[in-house]
């Protein structure tokens, strides 16, 4: 190796430097201090404020990997975590690439802005929320909601599809159908010629998109419509998983439902309960094999009762 080599490898894994010592030896070839202090800074490689930070960073901090961030809200570490943790919307970018020499802890290098690098922060801050409302306008184009003032005279409700598609019809209300990617129409009515082209973008539910008629969002009408939504919960969770059962109108329960409700604790039984309810109609085993299954359960918990 040569002395750059070395220099590093005595940077890298010397934690402290030893009291009373001017100099240490290493492969042949003799460091000070001073050398070794300097090789750590730039491995360590700690990005300035006033010469690298972005104009609307709030906060730098080094992570267990030795790469520097920049970030717009101050990050917090558990107690327990190996990395810093972040609030949703926190704005972040990679400062630079370091590295965590021995002896050094990564976990103490959160540093807020100094204040003499904020001079054109408020414009910074101006300057980012325009990027986020430009891009939350752009989203919105790509959904492409129609408007009301260009609805039909009948029409009373607004829904989107699956594949992006607006439609308007006669209904009072509706519920989405997850299998056909569309919607299914409540009471009397009809579906209106006309779909109006849109996109589903990433993290946008077209499920949660049915609106009613700003006209018609009266007192008793919101009564009625609150109703309604009670039904298309009640459709829903019915979708939601295939383990409930409907046993009064808006009721459902699984098989865990009813062992607490009876308070089931022998683990033999509660198996025995759950083959039962449904021998053979899971999709994993013939009715056969679980009620053979049913039969050992049996046994098994009159052994634990025992």
């Amino acid at each position: 190796m040569d002395r750059q080599e070395v220099l590093t490898n005595l940077a890298m894994k010397q934690h402290e430097w030893p009291e009373h010592m001017t100099s240490l030896r290493m492969a042949g070839l003799e460091f000070c201090e001073e050398e070794w202090l300097a090789e750590r800074e730039r491995l360590i490689n700690k990005p300035s404020w006033c010469d690298d930070a972005p104009v609307w960073a709030k906060w730098l901090a080094q992570d267990h990997e030795g790469r520097w961030w920049w970030l717009d809200d101050r990050p917090f570490m558990m107690t327990t975590a190996s990395e810093w943790q972040i609030n949703s919307g926190i704005i972040k970018c990679i400062a630079s690439y370091g590295a965590t020499p021995a002896g050094y802890e990564w976990r103490h290098t959160l540093e807020k802005r100094p204040d003499q690098c904020n001079e054109y922060e408020d414009d910074a801050f101006d300057h980012v929320q325009r990027d986020i409302d430009r891009r939350n306008a752009e989203r919105e184009r790509l959904i492409g909601k129609p408007s009301w003032d260009d609805a039909p005279d009948d029409a009373r409700i607004l829904v989107q599809h699956d594949d992006g598609g607006w439609l308007f019809g006669t209904f009072l209300s509706a519920y989405p159908h997850h299998d056909s990617g569309g919607w299914i129409g409540e009471g009397a009515g009809m579906w209106l010629r006309g779909m109006c082209p849109g996109y589903v973008p990433a993290g946008h539910d077209w499920t949660q998109t049915l609106e009613v008629r700003p006209e018609l969002r009266n007192e008793d009408e919101d009564d009625a419509f609150a109703h309604v939504q009670r039904d298309i919960d009640r459709r829903n969770a019915k979708l939601a998983s295939k383990y409930h059962r409907e046993i009064a109108p808006g009721v459902y329960v699984d098989v865990y439902d009813v062992l607490t409700a009876w308070q089931v604790t022998n683990p033999a039984l509660q198996h025995l309960i759950k083959k039962a309810l449904c021998p053979g109609g899971r999709g994993h085993k013939t009715k056969a094999e679980d009620l053979n299954e049913i039969i050992a359960s049996a046994k098994r918990a009159k052994e634990i009762e025992s």
